[in-house]
């Protein structure tokens, strides 16, 4: 198999929080309008003039280093609603590798997306949602307890 693009991509989105990089950081919007869930982000008056995070790096194969393809992720909110929409771009379409098909089947052997909010505030907890080309759902909460030596 073939690793040199930038997928898997892991994205941290983290709200009203300071952040040592600001090129990780993307603000959401409250939404104009209700977007159409059709997968069709780049053509949705939703999703117009929304801040776009666009500086990314990789998982795998190389973690941490800078992506090599363009991505664009965009948040946006209403009421009841968290929307983002990501847009992955591929030059080598022939290359892209999904290793399973499986509802919640781990992400890190296929290309995949995956972002993590981190709604305690807390860089310790928090719920991971992913998919990959293949278009399955993967969801997961992260707890890290804190150390036993805090706990004294």
């Amino acid at each position: 198999m073939k690793h040199s693009r930038l997928l898997p991509l892991t994205v941290l989105l983290l709200s009203w929080s300071s952040a040592q990089n600001p090129d990780y950081i993307t603000s959401a919007m409250n939404a104009p309008s209700s977007p159409v869930m059709d997968g069709d982000v780049l053509n949705d008056p939703a999703w117009e003039g929304v801040p776009a995070a666009e500086t990314f790096t990789q998982k795998a194969p190389d973690e941490g280093q800078p992506g090599t393809e363009r991505t664009v992720v965009k948040v946006i909110y209403s009421d009841d609603f968290f929307y983002l929409s990501a847009v992955c771009y591929d030059t080598d379409s022939d290359g892209i590798i999904i290793a399973d098909t499986r509802r919640d089947a781990p992400l890190n052997n296929s290309d995949s997306f995956t972002f993590l909010l981190d709604t305690f505030k807390d860089y310790q907890n928090g719920y991971v949602f992913g998919t990959n080309p293949a278009g399955i759902e993967y969801d997961a909460q992260i707890t890290q307890s804190a150390p036993a030596a805090a706990l004294t």
